[in-house]
């Protein structure tokens, strides 16, 4: 009896080859074999990919939160220390003295660096 293929080509079976074995009955044994080709399957291979992302997602967080926080650092132990005076917590205006503004309003600073004065706005580091 002649086999096919899937692309319908006839084969002439010559006898000489020996049929494989017939695979042992379920459960079937894992053997290291098996167990490393399951990591290479294709629903297996979706989760490695996430999971490699997910850890230079966090890796670049961390990486970048810890440069930010050593900066912060530095200027903390090795800047000069500038005295500033909250002006308003508006772009413009006057505010009242010892008025307490709330933790995540902006305030327009002045202060003296150099003999030169600068006014910034912005919110405070660190109240929150």
């Amino acid at each position: 009896m002649p086999l096919t293929t899937p692309f319908n080509v006839e084969l002439e079976h010559s006898g000489h080859e020996p049929a494989p074995p017939a695979p042992p009955p379920v459960p079937r044994e894992l053997t290291g074999h098996v167990r490393r080709r399951a990591w290479g399957e294709r629903r297996v291979r979706v989760w490695w990919l996430l999971g490699v992302a997910m850890l230079a997602i966090a890796s670049y967080y961390a990486i970048s939160r810890v440069y930010l926080w050593s900066q912060e650092r530095r200027l903390i132990t090795q800047g000069v220390r500038v005295d500033a005076e909250v002006m308003h917590w508006e772009i413009a205006g006057e505010a009242p003295k010892g008025k307490v503004v709330q933790a995540d309003a902006g305030v327009q600073l002045r202060y003296a660096y150099n003999r030169q004065t600068y006014q910034v706005f912005g919110a405070l580091a660190g109240r929150k």
